[in-house]
C-alpha cells in the first residue's frame, strides 16, 4: 500500500513521520495547502482528522468538493473531528467551541454536507460527546 501523509503544518509532519518511522520510506510527506496543490493520482482511501473543525462552511464544502475528485470510484473518505451539538446550552456548558476548534458543526450538518460534495453513502461510525468518526463513499 502506498500512504500519503499531507498537513500544510511541517511540524504536523514531522510528528507523523516520528510516528511512522517503524515504515521506513514507504508513507510520502507533503507539505502543501491541500486546496491548492496539484494532486497527480486519485486514492482509494482518504482519511482526515481535526481538519474540518476549523474551517467554515464554505471552506468545508470547498474541501469536501476536492476530496471527493480524488477519490478512486467507490472510494471512501474517513473523518475523525470536534462537532459540536445542536444546543447552543450544552455547547457553552463544555466550552465545545473555546476548545481550539473554532467552527465545530453539529453532526448533522456534516453529513449534509457530504450529500452537497455528492458523496453518495455517509454515516456515522462512532461519536462521543463532541467527538466523532464519520464516513462517506465516492
Amino acid at each position: 500500500a502506498h500512504v500519503t501523509c499531507f498537513d500544510i503544518d511541517k511540524t504536523q509532519l514531522e510528528k507523523a513521520k516520528a510516528n511512522l518511522k517503524e515504515f521506513d520510506d514507504r508513507p510520502e510527506f507533503i507539505a502543501d495547502d491541500f486546496l491548492t496543490h496539484d494532486f497527480e493520482e486519485q486514492f482509494d482511501v482518504i482519511v482526515s482528522s481535526f481538519t474540518m473543525s476549523h474551517l467554515d462552511k464554505k471552506e468545508k464544502l470547498q474541501w469536501l468538493r476536492k476530496i471527493h475528485s480524488l477519490l478512486a470510484e467507490n472510494g471512501y473518505f474517513i473523518c475523525a473531528d470536534k462537532t459540536a451539538f445542536r444546543s447552543i446550552e450544552l455547547n457553552d456548558a463544555l466550552d465545545i467551541i473555546n476548545s481550539g476548534h473554532t467552527k465545530p458543526n453539529p453532526i448533522t450538518s456534516e453529513l449534509s454536507l457530504l450529500r452537497k460534495a455528492n458523496f453518495s453513502l455517509r454515516d456515522v461510525i462512532w461519536r462521543f460527546r463532541d467527538y466523532a468518526v464519520w464516513y462517506a463513499r465516492k
